[in-house]
Formats: structure tokens, C-alpha cells, sequence
């Protein structure tokens, strides 16, 4: 509530150079574009063989390995979602284009948003809810260090654990 933008970094995420730049530029180009709410430092699954001809693009998902908001998105977050209004959203959601896609997300996240500790999925679902977009980097800009028997939510080491990691030039 005291400022208009932040830049976030969990304790387990380690930027590259470009980063901050990145999050900068963009926090200040969509500033007043209210269907983007987030900006992330990962693009967790995505192809980088794909030929973009931009730095970044557009998803429904937000990536918080390193990540930016405005004020504006984050007073419409909402940490506790009750069962029916999470399915509700999940049906409503033009974001998530398949019958199965939902499927798959109500079966996760009435698994686990209230059982696991966290507020990603919170995060997820407000964006969804006001048809909201994240921009995501071309390469990955953030490092998740935090797999292991010591990690509190990644104890095992994972495809995501072994990603490649691009700095732009």
C-alpha cells in the first residue's frame, strides 16, 4: 500500500544482470494497462526454440520466481478462496482454453489451496478471476536455487530444477 510498484525475490531465487531492467522497463510501458498484472523472471515449460521476435510474451500463468506488480494488481489479490468460487473462476476463466486444462487445474488446486502452504496459487486464481495477463521473459532471467532436502516446498530435485538459464545480451 505505500508504493505504486515492487520488484519481489524470494530468498531462493537468484536474478540475472538483466532483471531488474527488465521489470523496470515493463512496470513503467504497462503501467496503465490493467489486464497486466504481473511480471516474471522465469518461463517455466516454455520452448525456447520457439523463433520469438520479442525479449518476452504474454501468459495466463504467472511465474513468481522473481517477479514484479503494481498496486493497482496486487489490492485485488485475495489469499483466502473458498472451494466453490476457486471452480467458479476455473470455469469462467477465458484464459485456460480446454475442457481438460480446467479439469486438471480444479483437481490441483481443491487438492491443495488450502493445504499447502502458500500463496501462489492465490496469486493465480485473482489473475484469472480479473482476466488479467503476465509477461513473461523469452529466457529465463531468474534462477530458483532453493531444491533440496533443506528447500521447504522443493525438497526433490525436478525437470524445473535443471533448466538452462539465458542472460540477454
Amino acid at each position: 500500500s505505500q508504493v505504486e510498484e515492487g520488484i519481489i525475490l524470494e530468498d531462493d531465487c537468484v536474478p540475472r544482470l538483466s532483471f531488474l531492467n527488465f521489470c523496470a522497463e515493463l512496470l513503467e510501458f504497462y503501467r496503465f494497462q490493467s489486464e497486466i498484472m504481473h511480471i516474471g523472471g522465469h518461463s517455466l515449460g516454455v520452448k525456447h526454440e520457439i523463433d520469438f521476435k520479442s525479449s518476452y510474451f504474454f501468459s495466463c500463468y504467472p511465474q513468481i520466481w522473481g517477479w514484479a506488480t503494481w498496486r493497482r494488481a496486487w489490492k485485488l489479490y485475495k489469499f483466502n478462496y473458498e472451494i466453490p468460487e476457486m471452480i467458479s473462476i476455473i470455469e469462467n476463466s477465458t484464459n485456460i482454453s480446454t475442457k481438460s486444462e480446467k479439469e486438471a487445474w480444479k483437481d490441483s488446486l481443491t487438492l491443495n489451496l488450502n493445504v499447502v502452504d502458500t500463496w501462489d496459487y492465490q496469486w493465480l486464481l485473482t489473475i484469472w478471476k480479473y482476466e488479467g495477463l503476465s509477461i513473461l521473459p523469452r529466457y529465463n532471467i531468474v534462477e530458483n536455487i532453493g531444491f533440496g532436502v533443506d528447500a521447504v516446498h522443493t525438497k526433490n530435485e525436478n525437470l524445473l530444477s535443471s533448466q538452462s538459464y539465458y542472460e540477454e545480451i
